[in-house]
């Protein structure tokens, strides 16, 4: 008995600690330009904003605001969609971080009989590169935005950190 108490106790003294991950920003804003395969033309803006909730789990908190042009029945119109979600690090590689999310809100489109408001919601990944030893970020991802049409959205931008 003696012997497995110090056979245990022995892998508990020169056990490797866990490695930690590093430690995440608490903020992160970012805006920019995006491909979107419904709009008209084919691009749209955005501006998202995101809060760290757990660093041991590495989640975030995740709102965005896109801003579509889209024809309705043969007009120029503007959609804007707002939704709020979860992120969460998949990997962080160095200065590059991706991440998978998904969120869910709600989009109005402005018509000539008055507003369209439908559900938003959207799914997919990102990734944010710390540029240097500074706070700016560049970030691209792609997200299926399901408003009242699929969208694909390829997105470019640039962000700030907060720690």
């Amino acid at each position: 008995m003696k012997l497995l108490f110090v056979f245990s106790l022995s892998f508990a003294v020169f056990a490797q600690p866990p490695t930690s991950a590093p430690v995440l920003p608490s903020l992160w804003m970012g805006a920019g330009a995006a491909f979107n395969s419904a709009a008209t033309p084919q691009v749209n803006g955005w501006f998202s904003y995101a809060q760290l909730l757990s660093q041991k789990q590495q989640i975030y908190s995740f709102s965005t605001h896109d801003i579509t042009p889209l024809r309705v029945a043969g007009k120029l119109t503007i959609q804007d969609s707002t939704r709020t979600g979860f992120a969460i690090v998949v990997r962080q590689f160095g200065p590059l971080t991706t991440l998978g999310l998904c969120d869910a809100g709600i989009a109005a489109t402005g018509t000539a009989s008055g507003t369209s408001v439908s559900s938003a919601f959207s799914g997919g990944a990102l990734a944010v590169y710390q540029i240097g030893k500074t706070d700016w970020t560049l970030e691209a991802g792609y997200r299926l935005l399901k408003t009242t049409s699929s969208q694909n959205v390829y997105e470019f931008g640039f962000g700030r950190t907060s720690k």
